[in-house]
């Protein structure tokens, strides 16, 4: 039987390379890999240009401003390293107040067109 001390020397003289741990894995390579938040957020600003032409009054203008404005934020998304939340927030305001504007703008001249022809 061999002493604790002589159990010792023995560990000592093994290389630590055959002990078979995998010095590079590191814990990152075990778990998955975290959802993105800015692909949240593209995600997210997607189904508001998708909400544009489901509420707006015409159907060609709403689709167009939703699809071109679906189409920039997936271009300032598509590359991670230039990726600007900032810049593809400002794009949804723009095109979120357009479609705004247009809609109301259709809503009275209606109303007009319809009081002058009653």
């Amino acid at each position: 039987m061999n002493t604790s001390l002589e159990q010792d020397l023995l560990l000592e003289q093994i290389p630590i390379t055959s002990l078979d741990i995998p010095i590079k894995e590191t814990i990152h390579e075990k778990v998955p890999a975290a959802i993105n938040t800015s692909s949240i957020s593209m995600y997210l600003m997607l189904s508001v240009y998708l909400l544009i032409p489901i509420l707006s009054v015409e159907g060609l203008i709403g689709w167009s401003i939703g699809i071109i404005g679906a189409y920039k934020t997936v271009n300032i998304y598509r590359n991670p390293e230039k990726a600007d939340s900032k810049k593809a927030l400002r794009l949804l305001a723009i095109n979120v107040a357009v479609a705004l504007i247009y809609n109301i703008l259709v809503y009275y001249v209606t109303k007009i067109l319809v009081s002058k022809l009653a």
